[in-house]
């Protein structure tokens, strides 16, 4: 019983320290793509209707929000 006890506080313990740890997480400060050259792409929301990108207004709930870009001869589209 003893034994049982200690492995699920060492689990609890150790839940929360992950925890603690995921929620610090971030992906970065940079989004980029890359075809042979490197180019950089808006990395939430905001950022991207700043750099005339198109956001649909309806959220796909397993992608997030569709964002379209024309600029560069060919359409881009990214979930935010």
């Amino acid at each position: 019983m003893v034994k049982v006890a200690s492995a699920l506080l060492l689990l609890a313990v150790s839940l929360l320290a992950l925890s603690s740890v995921a929620s610090s997480l971030s992906i970065g400060d940079r989004l980029l793509r890359d075809y042979t050259v490197y180019e950089s792409m808006p990395i939430n929301a905001s950022s991207a209707r700043s750099a005339g990108w198109t956001i649909s207004s309806t959220c796909n709930p397993d992608r997030g929000y569709k964002a379209t870009y024309k600029g560069t001869g060919r359409e881009l589209t990214h979930a935010y």
